[in-house]
């Protein structure tokens, strides 16, 4: 009995310390059921004239039911989570709950890392579909505003929410938002952000912006190419599918061996089909060793934005302001330029090679 208790009162002092950092566990990006069908808005609260790109997560109940969406916004004052159940909130008390910071051990939680919602700081009874959280930049612990465009907040989002029951009826569910699961004995997932400044610059006379892509080859000497989608009309090459989405396009790239490779960049290519989109130029990846540079070159097009993804692991997001490099140009239109050069120290400490998304938002005429 005494080496039994003994055994018991280690393992939950093991369990407890690795609790105290919840970003040590595993964290991933689920992969959606068959969601072709369900309606996911991006929704606004009126009146904020908010900056730059809103950004979209999930709402998942239990099991990665998919409830809803959480939108996330800001101005120059707040930052904006706004929350859509599609069936609707349990009808109780503080049925929403928030919590921001740039560091997400101090979040709230118990001994097993998992949050204690009760004591978020921002809580709301919601009787329709959606709510607003505005939550003061001013007041996030850690932020600095001076740092927007850079500088990441961690939001972590549950709801009491009301979903179908596969049986025709209405079940209850506790519900988690945002693009990275965190598992264990009670998964639960969270949002990173980083707020857009609010230079915005005035609507230029001529040209539009418009997301792209380095789209890699399918394969090639630097590795294979892969799509983000599971479904065949968003695959008309057949590449190999990172099965992060059904309808969202764009490349990734495995790269395994040295050298420099070129590759081209299509804006607007719906569905990864290029006949659909426009080549704006092309992106050069010179790999040696454990250092990479990723080279942008755009030919009657310029560069608002670029987001870059570089891992050992394969990326589980499809949000480019989590890709880890975000670089945004302007104000003004004439401030955009053609090209841009960024450098990386990536270690492939499993052998399997390293991860690249190249994506970036173009200015000109389309």
């Amino acid at each position: 009995m005494k080496a039994t208790m003994k055994t018991l009162m280690t393992l939950m002092l093991g369990i407890a310390l690795i609790a105290c950092d919840p970003l040590s566990v595993n964290t991933v990006e689920p992969a959606l059921s068959d969601d072709s069908n369900i309606t996911s808005p991006t929704l606004i609260a009126p009146g904020v004239e908010f900056c730059g790109e809103p950004q979209e997560g999930t709402l998942f109940a239990e099991n990665d039911i998919y409830a809803g969406t959480v939108t996330i916004y800001n101005d120059e004052i707040n930052l904006y989570v706004t929350v859509y159940s599609i069936q609707g909130f349990l009808n109780i008390n503080n049925n929403v709950r928030l919590w921001a910071g740039t560091d997400l051990n101090l979040m709230p939680q118990n001994l097993y890392g998992i949050p204690n919602t009760g004591l978020f700081p921002y809580k709301a009874t919601v009787n329709g579909t959606e709510h607003t959280f505005a939550v003061p930049l001013a007041g996030i612990p850690g932020y600095n505003s001076s740092e927007c465009g850079s500088g990441s907040v961690y939001l972590v989002l549950n709801a009491d929410v009301l979903v179908d029951n596969g049986y025709g009826g209405i079940g209850v569910s506790s519900a988690y938002g945002g693009g990275v699961k965190v598992d264990g004995s009670v998964p639960w997932y969270y949002s990173i952000y980083t707020p857009r400044c609010c230079e915005t610059p005035p609507p230029p006379s001529e040209g539009t912006c418009e997301t792209a892509f380095g789209k890699f080859d399918k394969t090639g000497g630097f590795g294979t190419g892969y799509v983000f989608t599971t479904g065949n009309k968003c695959n008309p090459e057949s590449y190999a599918s990172l099965a992060l989405t059904k309808n969202r396009w764009g490349w990734a790239g495995n790269f395994t061996a040295d050298g420099t490779y070129t590759f081209d960049v299509w804006a607007g290519a719906g569905l990864n089909n290029t006949a659909k989109g426009t080549l704006v130029g092309t992106v050069t990846i010179t790999m040696t060793g454990n250092s990479v540079e990723v080279t942008y070159n755009l030919s009657g097009y310029s560069l608002q934005e670029v987001h870059i993804y570089i891992g050992d692991f394969m990326p589980t997001t499809l949000a480019p302001g989590q890709y880890g490099y975000n670089k945004i140009f302007g104000p003004l239109p004439s401030d955009y330029p053609t090209t841009h050069a960024a450098s990386f120290t990536v270690n492939d400490t499993n052998g399997d090679g390293i991860w690249i998304i190249a994506h970036t938002v173009v200015f000109g005429e389309f």
